[in-house]
């Protein structure tokens, strides 16, 4: 589950709710309202998501788009930086709507394909 703090409008999450007939149903959707943060869960990132999404890679740990990089540090978690000739300073991130708030951080489009 995502805390409710740590959600934006426009985040992309796994919707898990129960519906009409008892069953538990989940989907993909946009977040509109925090109100039922309690049903949303993170979509984790995956090397064949950053590609559909325009990351160039050669060996599926370092990851490019633009000015940014994006390194693979684990099973599970990513670190992205920007190159701006100065210093840079990673982020570490594992799920979707992370990756869309250091986007948003460094002034990229927060659009992500799923």
């Amino acid at each position: 589950m995502i805390q409710k703090d740590n959600l934006m409008y426009g985040d992309i999450v796994r919707e898990t709710y129960c519906n009409f007939n008892g069953n538990v149903t989940q989907s993909v959707r946009k977040v509109t309202d925090v109100s039922n943060a309690n049903n949303f869960y993170p979509i984790p990132v995956t090397p064949e998501l950053l590609q559909k999404n325009g990351f160039k890679t050669t060996d599926n740990i370092y990851f490019k788009l633009q000015n940014l990089e994006l390194e693979k540090i684990d099973i599970k978690h990513y670190r992205i930086s920007i190159n701006d000739g100065q210093d840079s300073i990673g982020h570490p991130f594992s799920a979707v709507h992370e990756l869309q708030h250091i986007l948003g951080i460094y002034g990229k489009p927060k659009d992500i394909k799923l």
